[in-house]
């Protein structure tokens, strides 16, 4: 076993408590428990010769096809704006394995990673609940899940 690219997830839009549990959950299980399981499942092979190189690598959005089906949402509209190329994605990936543990690519990641290097996280969680009820998605939300 040479590499793996342990990388899956789907976003689920709208208030989470009027989404169904089993949406919820199958979500999660996507997004988080398969991560782990296929990490684990594949590290244990691989840490024989104990020479892994693990890297962990965020792309920022990508101009893929999942803005097709996403609902339509200001907020991924304004980081669409962003989105890395995903022809460019690999050369990336392959030149940061070895050389560095985390890499962040795209105008977005950088951006995310330097605010929360500066502003604390738990006074950037309370500014966006306290804020977020003003944005036109929360808005518009609101008056669809009425």
């Amino acid at each position: 076993m040479q590499i793996v690219f342990c990388n899956a997830g789907y976003m689920v839009t709208g208030f989470f408590h009027s989404r169904p549990l089993d949406a919820l959950l199958a979500n999660h299980s996507c997004n988080a428990t398969s991560a782990v399981q296929i990490s684990h499942h594949f590290l244990r092979r691989m840490v024989k010769p104990y020479g892994i190189d693990v890297l962990v690598f965020f792309p920022s959005p990508v101009a893929s096809r999942f803005y097709d089906k996403a609902h339509k949402l200001d907020a991924l509209d304004f980081f669409k704006r962003f989105a890395v190329s995903p022809d460019d994605l690999p050369d990336t990936v392959f030149a940061s394995i070895g050389r560095t543990v985390f890499r962040d690519v795209g105008p977005t990641a950088i951006g995310f990673r330097l605010v929360m290097k500066l502003v604390d996280y738990n006074f950037f969680s309370c500014m966006a609940a306290l804020f977020g009820s003003q944005l036109p998605d929360f808005k518009r939300q609101r008056l669809e899940a009425q």
